[in-house]
């Protein structure tokens, strides 16, 4: 799937079990995520793909939401190595809530940049 291509038109159209099939990996590990936004097609454009799941993804439950882990979460195809670093070290001082929030975000970036790559 990695290196496939799917023209908008044919997103909207797919049944339920290819659009897991195809977007279940999107948000790691996290099918649910393309589940609930199934439901919301069909999609305008990517952004409206993407933001459909977003909305899934962050109106979950925080234990659902933590399935994706929590170790520290940046994207890395947005950001150098520096960046990271002083990301890293910025972050050390957030709370619990705020470094979850901070991740969550930056899950979000990963996903739309997945998106992207898959959906012309």
């Amino acid at each position: 799937m990695a290196n496939a291509f799917h023209q908008l038109a044919d997103v909207n159209n797919v049944d339920h079990a290819s659009f897991i099939l195809h977007f279940g990996s999107i948000y790691e590990h996290s099918a649910w995520v393309a589940q609930g936004a199934w439901g919301h097609r069909p999609f305008e454009s990517v952004d409206a793909l993407h933001a459909a799941m977003d909305s899934v993804m962050f109106v979950a439950p925080t234990a659902k939401q933590i399935e994706f882990g929590f170790p520290f979460i940046i994207c890395a195809r947005l950001n150098g190595a520096d960046s990271i670093v002083s990301a890293m070290r910025a972050r050390l001082d957030n709370n619990p809530e705020a470094e979850f929030q901070t991740a969550l975000a930056e899950i979000s970036k990963i996903a739309r940049l997945r998106l992207g790559d898959l959906v012309l």
